[in-house]
């Protein structure tokens, strides 16, 4: 590694890094609609999980088939790669939140629960952190009871109207 850089090797390395973390964010978003899109409810689980098998070995092939190395092939493999992450942790939750490994992971010590947080099983009661909340203080209301009440001015008493009423009665009175 060089210590003396120039500016632009350092731009240059931090766009590198922008497009390659650009193409992994769109090619997760897109592997997500593309499933989403080709979800049927009806199917079962373990077609839908094909369907995602699909998604991620396509993104993998398209990455691995990318030869060239300016920003666009570059940005183009990320997103290979993103929609194969996406898809394979995803597949991942999916399968083992059906099954007995789910309650196993998340019921376990705090490495099972690591493993499970991190593939997106955590329970989001599991949370061990609270916060507590001061009453609500408002101050004493009978001073102002006193005086007339609304009815008593001759004010129209929006809280009993139907919405219909109130937009009619708002109506009339814009235009006059």
């Amino acid at each position: 590694m060089k210590i003396n850089k120039k500016t632009s090797e350092y731009s240059k390395s931090a766009m590198d890094i922008l497009v390659q973390v650009g193409g992994v964010a769109a090619g997760a978003f897109l592997s997500g609609a593309a499933y989403e899109a080709i979800k049927n409810t009806a199917d079962t689980s373990t077609v839908n999980l094909v369907k995602r098998g699909g998604i991620a070995v396509a993104g993998a092939a398209g990455a691995m088939t990318i030869g060239s190395n300016d920003e666009l092939s570059t940005f183009l493999k990320s997103a290979g790669v993103g929609m194969a992450i996406r898809q394979v942790f995803d597949g991942s939750k999916e399968a083992l939140a059906t099954s007995a490994t789910a309650t196993k992971l998340v019921g376990g010590n705090k490495l099972q629960k690591a493993i499970a947080g991190g593939i997106g099983l955590a329970c989001p009661c599991d949370n061990t952190y609270t916060v507590e909340m001061q009453p609500l203080r408002r101050p004493a209301m009978k001073k102002y009871m006193n005086g007339p009440t609304i009815a008593a001015l001759g004010a129209p008493d929006y809280s009993t109207m139907s919405l219909d009423a109130a937009f009619a009665m708002g109506k009339s009175l814009s235009a006059a």
